[in-house]
């Protein structure tokens, strides 16, 4: 059981290093822990990710798309709530494309600190049936 004095666990994958290092710092801020993973090579042991408490989807993960890596981590941890980033030309995604455990999606240009505030707020909701909220990208 997660004591309230015990940081939360993200991990975030795609992205470059710039990125990485943007939602790390944020997360620190914060008092939790981020982990980064460009490649699906470099994740290796998919079972690793029982350790966190929420995933960022950032971009491709060749050879998957980030909409594609959501679906595969839904179909092996139901359970993970993730954020998809998008690019601008990614935004007009079909709502029954998107896996259930995406709780929202972004652009990927938001900031980290916000998505960030967006996963934390997801992870203290009282536990009840999934709920989604799908493509609450900010206007402007």
């Amino acid at each position: 059981m997660r004591s309230s004095e015990t940081p939360w666990k993200f991990v975030l994958l795609g992205g470059d290093g710039k990125t990485a290092a943007d939602y790390m710092s944020a997360a620190a801020l914060e008092g939790h822990r981020l982990d980064y993973f460009s490649s699906m090579h470099d994740i290796g042991y998919l079972g690793r990710f029982r350790e966190y408490d929420a995933a960022i989807v950032h971009g491709d993960m060749h050879p998957l798309s980030g909409l594609e890596l959501a679906e595969y981590l839904e179909k092996l941890f139901q359970s993970l709530p993730m954020i998809l980033l998008t690019s601008d030309d990614e935004r007009d995604f079909d709502e029954p494309m998107i896996p259930s455990s995406v709780v929202d999606c972004y652009p990927a240009s938001k900031e980290a600190r916000r998505v960030l505030e967006r996963v934390v707020e997801v992870l203290e909701q009282p536990r009840k049936q999934p709920t989604r909220y799908l493509m609450a990208l900010e206007r402007g």
